[in-house]
């Protein structure tokens, strides 16, 4: 069995794709949420997939580190992915991914900034998985500029507040392609392309026939670069999906996301793209059905005592209130 934990407000990206692509394998995967977790009872064994780890707040992710440690005692029950105790924060594996000469550019605090920094540069909150915080600035006072204008939110997160240097992965034609693959254990699937004339690229915001071929053709290939294999082992993470870019024909990395859309519905893609996203598709389910773990045993109970339950319960409220001051 594969236990999927998430935070119930955003168990959105996963769901879903058992609703649909996923039918074959949804009698395999179980959602958890963090929010409905007891620790006073027993855990199923199986394969536990944590994710959402930037959206746990500090005493969250202090006792889910616990109850990992725990689960790694008992290695005939359980099996982990993107064990908490190891894998990186985002700004660390940008940090860890330039060190190791796999992308070009570095990244930084806002309150830690060098002297020798390259412009272009751009902001973007560490634990924010939308572009609102993405800010372009060309010079040194541009950049002043966009720090003096951080809304009181930012400000209030400041910390969280990271400064990248901008890499251009466009073509000669001024287009963006940003590439998704997932790796699930040791499968990596390919799942799409995105090409787009803006540098922020969330969306395949340009269709031909060129290039839905060439998306399909990478997905079918079912091939992951060295670079992207090492990006992630160096994050820690099995589980999630990367997005990257190609620069000179070098993988530079975006970022991986823990619990990402799995894929996009049926009705919600162009109907040149279903064939590639098809075969995707096919690739998750059997990426699926071979990490599966399903040990004939008997449920265990992996903390003897309720201290750490009741933090658990005591950490939900203040921490869910006074959760923008108190981010790990």
């Amino acid at each position: 069995m594969i236990y999927y934990l998430v935070s119930s407000r955003h168990s959105c990206t996963f769901s879903p794709y058992f609703e649909d692509w996923g039918k074959p394998v949804q009698d395999l995967v179980k959602t958890l949420y963090y929010e409905d977790l007891d620790l006073q009872k027993p855990f199923a064994p199986g394969l536990y997939i944590f994710t959402d780890h930037e959206r746990l707040l500090r005493p969250e992710m202090k006792i889910i580190k616990q109850l990992a440690s725990q689960m790694e005692q008992y290695p005939s029950h359980f099996r982990i992915f993107n064990n908490p105790n190891t894998a990186l924060t985002r700004f660390k594996m940008l940090e860890s991914w330039y060190e190791s000469d796999i992308n070009q550019s570095r990244a930084y605090r806002i309150d830690s900034l060098p002297e020798d920094i390259k412009f272009p540069v751009f902001t973007k909150r560490e634990f924010d998985h939308t572009d609102r915080t993405m800010r372009l600035a060309r010079s040194k006072d541009e950049l002043h500029h966009v720090l003096r204008r951080l809304t009181f939110r930012e400000r209030l997160r400041r910390r969280e507040m990271m400064l990248l240097e901008y890499c251009d992965v466009s073509d000669g034609q001024g287009v963006f392609q940003k590439y998704s693959i997932m790796r699930i254990g040791d499968y990596y699937v390919p799942k799409h392309i995105h090409s787009s004339k803006e540098w922020i690229t969330k969306h395949s915001e340009i269709l031909s026939d060129e290039i839905n071929q060439e998306e399909f053709n990478y997905i079918r290939a079912a091939a992951a670069p060295e670079d992207v294999k090492r990006g992630f082992e160096i994050a820690g993470l099995e589980y999630g999906r990367m997005d990257y870019g190609l620069k000179d024909g070098k993988v530079q990395i975006w970022e991986i996301n823990s619990n990402p859309v799995v894929l996009p519905t049926r009705e919600s893609l162009d109907p040149k793209r279903v064939p590639g996203q098809a075969e995707s598709a096919r690739q998750i389910n059997k990426a699926y059905q071979q990490v599966n773990f399903s040990p004939d045993l008997e449920p265990i109970l992996l903390f003897q005592s309720s201290p750490v339950s009741w933090q658990w319960k005591m950490a939900r409220v203040p921490c869910r209130f006074y959760g923008q001051y108190i981010r790990k």
